[in-house]
């Protein structure tokens, strides 16, 4: 999409999303909130979620036959995995996205944030920054993954 814009082309979309400010934390910058949540057990003072990982990339499925990375994001706070179309009509999955603390979304590169973080400031999801060039950045620096769990949506 980015790159057909790029060349000039047109696009129009049935409901637009917001034009909202979109910010995203580096890899360096992420290890550290992680590491200090980690050290609260991912909970502020009053038992709320201080940091939450949303791992948007493609279906375990896809990511098997595609030979594409099986690893999320090593950490104690809670992690939701979910596609991007998950989100559309599905109010339980949106709700049980944290109103309190950081939410981190993270794609393969960091392309696709912004149309996740626009799509959820529609249901006052605010508190949402984006990996900044996604999970392959992650695997670059060489900080700490887990496999990903089979994943489970809400629908």
């Amino acid at each position: 999409m980015k790159d057909w814009i790029k060349a000039g082309n047109e696009i129009t979309a049935a409901a637009p999303l917001p034009a909202i400010n979109v910010n995203f934390v580096d890899v360096d910058e992420l290890q550290k909130l992680l590491a200090a949540a980690d050290r609260q057990n991912c909970k502020d003072a009053d038992n709320k979620p201080l940091l939450t990982i949303l791992d948007f990339r493609m279906s375990r499925a896809l990511q098997k036959k595609m030979s594409a990375d099986k690893y999320q994001i090593q950490t104690r706070c809670s992690t939701i995995n979910a596609q991007l179309d998950d989100f559309i009509n599905n109010e339980a999955l949106i709700n049980s996205l944290p109103d309190s603390g950081q939410i981190i979304a993270v794609s393969e590169t960091g392309n696709r944030d912004r149309f996740l973080i626009q799509f959820l400031s529609q249901y006052n999801k605010t508190n949402i920054r984006g990996l900044k060039y996604g999970m392959r950045n992650w695997l670059k620096a060489g900080y700490s993954v887990e496999e990903i769990p089979e994943r489970s949506v809400t629908n």
